[in-house]
């Protein structure tokens, strides 16, 4: 290994994102790494080189000397505006080239007039794998092979001077773009070079110390054979290409090549060096999140715990730098079998968790992805190509204890034991999908509600969410519910649940302002109360009304007041106190509307208006009620209960009800308005050296 004459460092400062990124695989053989290098060379010649060509090797980038190489390569994807794809047979089934292919077509896919995306796609053989980037490329072309040194050079001299003229353009733009700082490491006089950074000259004094003939060295000089191409030679390469007929020559520089990289990384101890030979253990797993999202992330690491998992997640302490930062967690994610990946709207734009999936997917861990939010839309081209095959748990059309059940089969599939009923192991399947096909299946199936629930339409600021006990409550509790429902939505309120007549015999019943009454001894029904709210008590209760839920649990973080109504049945119920629990989590308001007397609350508690709110709280819920549950609803409940127990209180309560959700609104409203200005502080495009 050569020493240095002087002060070297590894990388100058990068001033900016070239906007052109140069794509090929690290793993191939010498041929293609040869096409890379002089094509880069031949681009350099016309003003194409540092500035407008973001090529790793170039820039010092090497995947042994930083665990944070695949992020680099993967966030210059996101920056550039455009991107040469130099792809072989060869490179078809690499993870790395699937990756860098799809995020770089998903980038391609979502330019438009205003955003223009360059692709520049070059074929060194029959790789049919990649044939689908001809319709959106502006350069393709295709070889049949390359096969030799003679050939590289005749190809490239084949497609230069097009491929020239068509990345001139991007020229201009190689002063605009944003910073990334590549990592410095300084090699003082006592230091010795990384053999990836080997010079010609350094190869030359390399070869003349084992012995190697005068007529080998020329050939390297001509060929202007540096540590990087050197790397990539196999002892058949070196004896057809650079005629070192020596076996034992060859031998002695493969030799002295595997002694030079052993030396490196005894002289300069790194964590990625270790790490990557760490063989994760079963009941440990990592968990990635964004710090914002860490409710629902203690939630799910709790569970786990209980289930006899090691749960780990990144340290407190960040660090000064994506490099401190990676040091500080990458130890601790090598012992884990399993990463899980939060989706949620913060994490997908998160610097952070960008850093921990690349690393995740560096030390080729199996990632599951959480889909709490559909944000796929919103997510970067690279994260969205890393995680479009892995499997990810549905989160939001189920509850959260059906989702965490099915998470935890997932890392233990030997819970699947021949004797679980089939239902339960088909909806473990259709539940365990690739992420790609929950985020675009939600798209297809729900058009209209995305829409609806989108941050900045009015339809999700008047979302109210019910909860109640849909499977344990009797059939006068769900008229209840159901003539609840029908009064919210004639009053414009959206509360995602769908009503329907199943017996269409009647034209009367059909008719949408139908509903049953509540039935109850004690009632008297006031017709004009309860006509001017949208029901006709004249009409009979012999329609079966089926009501569907469109919208689930999961959409409880959209709602902007969750509406509990309360029976004596309801804090029995599993899914209401997981309801509880997810409003817990996104920190919604909460009102109580009591469909049925409880046994330690009366109807003429609510007429004491002595009675504090929180004696109201302590009359109607259970003291075995969770604590953590208890004070949340001390802390959001804003007002007393509203009784809505009998068709005269139904009538006499629902303009209470109305009034204090136009209020709830209202004040959620101005602040929103406050806040509609406020900059998005986690732009991932403004990515720094300290994030």
């Amino acid at each position: 290994m050569m020493a240095s004459e002087e002060s070297i460092t590894t990388r100058i400062h990068h001033r900016s994102i070239p906007p052109i990124y140069l794509s090929y695989s690290n793993q191939t053989g010498f041929i293609e790494r040869y096409f890379v290098v002089k094509l880069y060379q031949q681009l350099v010649e016309h003003g194409l080189g540092e500035g407008v060509i973001w090529f790793d090797h170039h820039l010092g980038i090497h995947p042994d000397k930083s665990a944070t190489w695949f992020a680099d390569r993967l966030e210059a994807i996101d920056l550039s505006l455009g991107s040469i794809l130099i792809l072989s047979s060869s490179c078809q089934h690499q993870r790395l080239m699937t990756i860098e292919s799809k995020a770089i077509f998903d980038r391609k896919l979502l330019s438009g007039t205003t955003t223009v995306y360059g692709l520049f796609v070059i074929l060194l053989d029959e790789c049919h794998d990649f044939t689908y980037l001809r319709s959106r490329a502006e350069f393709f072309h295709a070889f049949n092979k390359t096969e030799s040194i003679l050939e590289v050079e005749e190809r490239i001299s084949m497609i230069s001077k097009q491929l020239i003229i068509k990345l001139l353009l991007y020229k201009q733009f190689s002063s605009l773009q944003n910073n990334l700082t590549i990592y410095e490491h300084k090699i003082d006089e006592e230091e010795s070079k990384q053999l990836c950074s080997w010079t010609s000259k350094d190869i030359q004094s390399f070869l003349t110390r084992i012995g190697v003939q005068q007529s080998s060295r020329d050939l390297f000089t001509e060929k202007k054979i540096d540590g990087y191409l050197l790397l990539a030679c196999t002892e058949n390469e070196l004896k057809d290409y650079f005629q070192m007929n020596n076996r034992k020559v060859r031998q002695i520089l493969i030799e002295h090549v595997i002694q030079a990289i052993h030396r490196e990384r005894q002289s300069r101890p790194q964590w990625h060096y270790e790490a990557k030979k760490t063989k994760g253990k079963s009941d440990h797993v990592y968990l990635i999140y964004d710090p914002e999202d860490h409710s629902i992330a203690n939630e799910i690491s709790n569970f786990l715990k209980d289930k006899k998992f090691r749960v780990f997640t990144h340290n407190s302490r960040y660090g000064k730098n994506k490099h401190e930062f990676l040091a500080l967690n990458g130890p601790v994610m090598a012992r884990t079998k399993d990463v899980i990946f939060l989706l949620t709207g913060k994490s997908c734009r998160s610097t952070f968790t960008f850093h921990e999936l690349t690393l995740a997917e560096w030390f080729e861990k199996p990632i599951v992805t959480v889909y709490i939010e559909h944000v796929w839309a919103n997510m970067r081209s690279s994260i969205r190509a890393l995680l479009a095959d892995y499997p990810s748990v549905d989160f939001m059309h189920q509850s959260l204890h059906e989702s965490l059940t099915i998470l935890h089969a997932y890392l233990r599939p030997q819970m699947l034991s021949s004797e679980e009923p089939e239902e339960y192991v088909q909806k473990l399947k259709q539940t365990v999908r690739p992420l790609a096909s929950i985020a675009i299946s939600n798209n297809n199936l729900k058009p209209k509600l995305s829409s609806t629930l989108d941050e900045n339409d009015s339809g999700n600021v008047r979302f109210v969410y019910l909860s109640y006990s849909r499977t344990t409550e009797k059939w006068n509790v769900i008229h209840a519910v159901e003539r609840l429902i029908f009064v919210l939505e004639a009053n414009h309120f959206h509360t995602g649940v769908q009503m329907k007549n199943i017996n269409n015999n009647s034209s009367r019943e059909s008719d949408l302002h139908h509903l049953p009454k509540i039935q109850s001894k004690s009632s008297s029904i006031n017709p004009n109360d309860s006509y001017l709210h949208g029901f006709n008590p004249s009409i009979t209760t012999t329609t079966s009304i089926d009501t569907r839920r469109i919208m689930g649990p999961g959409d409880i973080r959209h709602c902007r007041v969750m509406i509990v109504c309360l029976t004596p049945k309801y804090f029995l119920n599993e899914h209401c106190l997981n309801e509880l629990r997810l409003c817990e989590i996104y920190q919604k308001p909460i009102l109580v509307v009591l469909l049925r007397h409880m046994k330690y609350y009366h109807s003429n508690n609510i007429l004491n208006t002595n009675m504090s709110l929180d004696e109201q709280i302590n009359t109607f819920i259970p003291s075995k009620l969770p604590m953590t549950t208890l004070s949340f609803l001390r802390k959001n409940i804003r007002s007393s209960c509203i009784d809505l127990t009998t068709n005269e209180l139904f009538s006499r309560n629902v303009p209470i009800l109305l009034r204090r959700l136009e209020t709830m609104l209202g004040k959620h409203r101005n602040q929103m308005e406050g806040t509609a200005h406020s900059v998005n502080p986690n732009n991932f495009s403004q990515t720094s050296e300290v994030f």
